[in-house]
This record gives structure tokens, sequence and C-alpha cells, in this order.
């Protein structure tokens, strides 16, 4: 208990689950969560989350409804439609409620203060907000992005770097574990998105072995809508229309 008491305390407002403790075992620190909740010095969030409540000029504070729904579903969605383009900075456009694409499970029906999606058969794959965002605004061809043409394209490719860079080598584009996720995410999905994320491989110079798995994939007689990211030179080489 005098673990989860003090890392509770050094970070006051934030959520706290079971979990988030590895090293112990789940039963005793949700027994600790529980005892810790019944002396008062912790909170209950919602169902599993707790918080050590921050002291204000006005009092304890507790975390936003918006915040907790968003901790209840961080490990199983992604930023979608508007939220992705604005988390990316291709929108200055705020939905008025956060929109979250749902994976691998059904969706939680007791979230309230954000939208979420769902689609049919998609697996729950790891993906950062980042990754997942990034592959929503390819889904979506652009269609919540205030940018176009190649103001978006020069946009989403340099994104595209940043998941490809190397740690060790800074400037140098490879296949990350970050671009490994991205990948097999992409191949999970529809193939226009994978031809897209291909093309733009192929595009930023990376290894032929890093998209040539994602070419493969496709139906060589299948043409596919690029939308706004048809402004790729190679696009008419990954069977875009």
């Amino acid at each position: 208990m005098h673990a989860v008491f003090q890392r509770a305390k050094k970070t006051p407002g934030a959520l706290l689950r079971a979990s988030d403790f590895r090293g112990f075992e789940a039963s005793a620190i949700t027994v600790a969560l529980h005892r810790l909740t019944n002396q008062g010095i912790l909170k209950r969030a919602t169902k599993g989350y707790y918080y050590y409540p921050k002291q204000t000029l006005l009092g304890p504070s507790q975390p936003s409804g918006l915040a907790i729904d968003l901790e209840v579903i961080s490990d199983q969605s992604r930023p979608t439609r508007g939220t992705a383009a604005y988390f990316l900075g291709l929108t200055t456009q705020v939905p008025a409620r956060p929109e979250h694409l749902v994976v691998g499970r059904s969706i939680p029906t007791h979230i309230r203060a954000a939208k979420l999606y769902k689609r049919k058969d998609m697996p729950q794959l790891p993906l950062t907000s980042i990754e997942g965002a990034w592959l929503e605004v390819v889904w979506d061809k652009g269609k919540y992005c205030e940018l176009t043409g190649e103001g978006l394209l020069t946009a989403m490719l340099g994104h595209l770097r940043k998941i490809a860079e190397s740690s060790n080598e800074p400037g140098k584009l490879t296949l990350t574990r970050s671009l490994g996720r991205l990948i097999s995410a992409a191949k999970a999905g529809p193939p226009r998105s994978r031809a897209i994320l291909g093309a733009m491989l192929e595009y930023l110079e990376l290894p032929p072995e890093t998209w040539k798995s994602i070419k493969a994939s496709l139906n060589p007689h299948s043409k596919f809508d690029f939308g706004p990211f048809a402004v790729l030179h190679n696009a008419k080489e990954w069977q875009c229309r």
C-alpha cells in the first residue's frame, strides 16, 4: 500500500489503475487502491481508476470527464476524423467532442465526453496517437484537413519521416519499431491505405524491403482512389486511378 500511496502523492490529479504498477501483483494493488479510497486518501474517478486530489486555491481538484474518458479508452482507441487532423496540425478546427476510433472491442457505453466510432472487424494493434492519427488521415484521404494538395502531402511526409527516423542516426530513414507498427496496422486495413503508405515510403527512398511486402499484398488488377495523395509522382506505379 505504501508504494501506491507514494506514487499517487507524486502525481496529484493523475489517474491511476492497478496495471500501472508493474512488478506487483494486480490483486494486491487493487486491494491497496480500495483501502486508500476507503480511508479518503484517494478518490475513485470511474470503475478501476483512482486519483490523489490536487490541492488548489478553490479546494481539491478532480480530473475532467474528458480526461477520464480518454484515459479509459487510451489502450483501445486512436484519434480519428477531425481530431486526427487537428492532432497532426493539418487543420485549426477543433471538434466539439474529441473523435476516437475504438478498435478490437465493442464501444464502451459509459463514455460521454468523447465521440466514439468503431469499424467492423478492425483488429486491435498497438499504435501511438501519432501513428494512429496518421493512418486515419490516410484512411479518410484528408477529408477533415484544411491543408490540401502539395501542402497536405508535405505535412504527411514530414510526420512519416519522424516515424521512420532512426534514433541512433539522425536523418537516416529506416524500418523503425514505430514504422513497423504503422505498416502492420496498414496491412490490416483497406488496400487503398496500404497503397498510399507504400507510395510514400518509396517516395522517401526507404529501402525496398520496407515497402515490397506492401506492394505484394495489393491485387495488381485493382485501382485505388488516392484523393489528395494522387500528387505523389509515383502514385500511378502504386495503382492510383
